[in-house]
This record gives C-alpha cells, structure tokens and sequence, in this order.
C-alpha cells in the first residue's frame, strides 16, 4: 500500500481550518509533556528529607541541630505513639574553633521557653550557665545642672516576674514555665558553650566541621552539595541552612543563585549605629542576687551596665556598653565628605569574629566619650576601668522584603533556606537576636519532620509549600521586632531636642505601662501557625 499526495491535498493542507487543527494538536502535545515533567519533579520533592547542611555554628546553627536531633518532642508522629527517625545535621563553620570567651551579654526570653521546648535538658543546662533577670532600669542624666557623673534621673523600671503575672495572659503562659520565670542574662560564649556540650556525641565529634568557608552550592542527581574554599565539597543533602550570620553566604545564593566570596548580601544595611563593649570577670559579684540592666541616657549616646552568667561555677560577668551614632553617617546614610582615615566602606569594621580590641587605650577612649556625651557614669565607668576585653562593631539589618529560600536547580528537589541573623538581622536594642534565632531553630525543625510525617507518597505538598509556611510563620514577628528595635535605637541615641523627647517618652510610656507591653511583646514566642505575638 502507498500513498500519493497531489497538489489539490497540499492546498487543502494550507487552508486555515487544517492549519488551526494542527496548531491545537500541537499544543495539546506540549502541554501533556509539561504536565508529565512537572509530575515527575513533584514526585521527586516528595523525597523524605533525611540530611541537612548547616552553615554556621553559632546560636541559631548549634539550636538547629539541637533541633533536628536532640527533640523527641519534635520527632513524635501525629499518633504521638512513635518517633520519626532523627534528620541527620552536618554543621560547617569557616572559623578554626568556637571561642567561648568572645562576644557580648545576651538576653535570653522567649527563646529559653522555645528551648524547653526542644529539650528540657538542653534549656536547663543553659539555665544554669546563665542569671536569672530580675529588673530593668532606664536613667538620664538630668535636664538641669552639669553633674551627670553621679545624678541622674530614673524614667522607668520594669520588676519581671511582677510585671509578667501582671500582664498575665500569653505573656504569663509563655515566659512564666513550670513556675520558672524565664527571664536570663548569659554571655554568648558561655551559651554557645551550653549548646555545644549538649549536642550529641557524634554532632559534636564528627559532624562539626571548621576551616570550612563556603564558596558553591550545587545540585547532583543524588542531592546538593556545599563547596568550600579549600576546594573540598560535601553532600549529598536534602537541605542546605544558612545560619552563618549577618553577612550569611547562603542568603546570597538565595538571593541571586551564586556566592562572591567575601561578598554581602544586598539587603544587609548598615544603621550608622556603633556599640563598643566592656567586659569584667567579678568574682564579688553574687549569683543570688540575680541580673539588673540599666540604661544610662545622655547627649547623643546612652550607655548600658549589666551582669552575666558566663557558665556553671564560674564567676559572673559585667558588661559596659557604649552606643552611639557613627560621626559619618546621618542615620544609615553616608555623609559626603567622610572622615575616616580611609575612604572604604564601613563593612569592613563589621567584626563578625568578635576580635578583641587589644588597643592600649580603649578604656579611656570609652570613658572620654561616655564623658563628653553627659552620659551617667556611675554605674559603667568601674565597669571600664576594670575590664580586660573590649570589642566594637557596627550594628546592622536585614530589609526584610526578600526571599528566604531557593531550590538547588539539578539536586532532584533539593532547597536551602535561611535561619537567625541570616535571615532577619536585627538591631540589638529590644534583645532579640539570640531568642529569635532559637524560636527559627524550633519552627523550621518542626515543619520539616510534619513534612516527613505527612508525606508517605507522592500526592501530598512539596518541600516547598512547608518552607513557605516556615518563613511566613517567622517572617511577621521577625519583622516586625526588627522595625521597632531600628527606631528604638535611633530614639534611645538621640541628641538635643529628639534626646529630650525620648526621656520624655520613656518616662511617659513607664507610667501607662507601654514599655512593659512593647519588651513582652517581643518576647513572647511566635514558632506555631495559630500563634501571633501580642503587641
């Protein structure tokens, strides 16, 4: 049998009704084709996730891990009658070791509810590294006469367990625990240090990995893979988190796809703020006593004195704090004509490995400038005198209007998202990094096992739609603490006319009970979808 085509079917060929036919036909073939390959990706997404990456090691990196192995809360089944198996971290730091000496004080809140929640054990051994936080204290040096040094006035004070019964509540119920008030001060080595001792055996002995700098992030058919400067790579893994900071190399590949070494994300914003820290070892000082902060406020700069856990028997910490405004910046803005030495840019003082300032005189440069701003001294200034370890850095944020996670193209469903000061970097000045970064920890965890848990097959959602949920649990409180800590701590620095105004606030906002309602409302965790922080 053959067949002959003459030149009256090639017309007919040519006609609109044939050709129009063809047209359908075609399409209909492209769109079953697309309909199968999207299938087929979303079968593979439905892959358990088993192993995750985490870049970073320090309070939201070490929770994480906690988190994803250390938590038979977490790892229950719905039934409640079994556990899932524990999703195995691998942690990567470009530092040689932890330094357990270096960094600041640190308020811990809502964040050590959130670790009861993780662990019991865990948060009661940080508990014990850490000082209960009985009070907070806001002074100003006086409006009327030149002895600042030794007067001030008291605009506010904040008793914590009475202000937390009072307001009752959410509040109450979350920061008031088996009758313990969780409330704690605690230098970040020494919580570092509690979160490190308490991670599993083969965590802390063979999947802890340091001199690890990440340069690539790629995706194999078994998975993704973490490339790191000294040419070495590592995977596969169903999960890359970026938990490596404020100048997060993960969150640029989230970002654009790619990491410049040495490079910073385009959302980190330097706030023109520096804070030069003090730090003492007391022996004298008496852990019963528990922790008091107090604010100092004077002309352009306000200062902060306070006591520390800094681990199980051992003496506690002070720490004096001086923030002010950087003299070249208006805000985040850059003058013109800038009076730094060099011309850089400012990211370079930025500090990320807590470097102590070994400079002869920092002391007196802190006392010099705590002087010539009016500042209170009092309190601080023995503070000064007796410390041996100084450090300064600027402070710096996140524009919280960018993505949080990326699928790895070509690792079969493979994603990385971001975690702590890599996702939401916020200004220090409500106390909320370290919480937050806690809270993170706990709520990504918990979304991945419910994915494990509810996806057996191939018909349920995607990895994905559970990073989304994650995100946009976390992402509304997060924003909104940053927003209030970044006006905050332009108020709380201000000069002439806006320094009186914030003495005048603060007092104000002390009497009508508003700073009791606005330091619980960011404390109060946010980690579950039912769940939204009071304001």
């Amino acid at each position: 049998m053959h067949f002959t085509l003459d030149m009256n079917s090639l017309k007919r060929l040519e006609s609109p009704a044939v050709l129009l036919r063809s047209y359908r036909i075609l399409c209909f073939l492209l769109l079953a084709s697309t309909v199968n390959t999207l299938s087929s990706s979303i079968q593979t997404n439905h892959k358990p996730v088993q192993k995750v990456a985490i870049v970073g090691s320090g309070i939201a990196g070490l929770s994480l891990a906690h988190a994803l192995e250390n938590s038979p809360s977490l790892r229950q089944t719905k039934d409640g009658l079994s556990s899932s198996p524990p999703i195995q971290a691998t942690i990567y730091d470009s530092r040689s070791s932890l330094n357990f000496q270096a960094g600041a004080g640190v308020q811990l809140n809502g964040g050590m509810t959130v670790l009861k929640m993780i662990n019991p054990q865990v948060q009661r051994a940080v508990a014990d590294a850490s000082l209960p936080l009985k009070e907070i204290e806001t002074r100003a040096k006086p409006w009327f006469g030149d002895d600042a040094k030794t007067t001030f006035d008291t605009l506010l004070n904040i008793e914590l367990e009475k202000c937390i019964r009072r307001q009752g509540g959410t509040i109450e119920k979350s920061l008031i625990v088996d009758d313990e008030v969780m409330v704690y001060t605690i230098m970040r080595g020494a919580l570092q240090e509690a979160l490190m001792n308490t991670l599993p055996t083969d965590i802390r002995t063979e999947r802890i990995k340091f001199d690890k700098t990440l340069t690539e992030i790629t995706g194999k058919n078994d998975g993704a893979y973490v490339g790191f400067q000294d040419g070495k790579s590592d995977g596969p893994f169903d999960l890359i988190v970026g938990c490596d900071g404020v100048n997060s190399a993960v969150k640029q590949y989230v970002s654009r796809g790619s990491i410049t070494p040495g490079g910073k994300s385009e959302q980190t914003l330097y706030s023109g703020i520096r804070i030069q820290y003090a730090v003492q070892d007391d022996e004298q000082a008496v852990r019963e006593d528990g922790a008091l902060l107090r604010q100092y406020f004077g002309d352009g700069a306000y200062s902060l004195a306070g006591t520390y856990g800094n681990g199980p028997n051992r003496s506690l910490t002070k720490a004096a704090y001086l923030i002010k405004p950087d003299k070249d910046y208006i805000g985040p803005f850059p003058k013109p004509e800038r009076t730094r030495s060099s011309n850089s840019n400012i990211d370079d003082d930025e500090n990320t490995d807590w470097s102590q300032d070994k400079s002869v005189n920092t002391g007196e440069k802190m006392l010099g400038e705590i002087q010539e701003c009016g500042v209170p001294s009092l309190e601080v200034g023995p503070i000064i005198k007796e410390s041996d370890r100084f450090f300064e850095l600027g402070v710096y944020f996140h524009s919280p209007f960018h993505r949080w996670t990326r699928e790895i193209p070509n690792s079969g469903g493979g994603y990385c998202t971001l975690g702590g000061d890599a996702a939401h970097a916020m200004p220090p000045f409500l106390g909320q990094g370290s919480n937050q970064a806690i809270q993170d920890a706990y709520c990504l965890a918990a979304k991945l096992y419910e994915y494990n848990n509810n996806n057996n097959g191939s018909d349920g959602e995607n990895l994905q739609a559970y990073l989304k949920r994650y995100e946009t649990i976390r992402w509304k409180p997060t924003a909104s603490i940053s927003l209030k800590a970044f006006l905050l701590g332009y108020l709380e620095s201000g000069k002439g006319f806006i320094g009186k105004f914030r003495d005048a606030f603060f007092r104000t906002c002390g009497i009508l009970g508003i700073a009791e309602k606005i330091y619980f409302g960011a404390a109060v965790p946010a980690v579950l979808e039912e769940e939204e922080p009071e304001s």
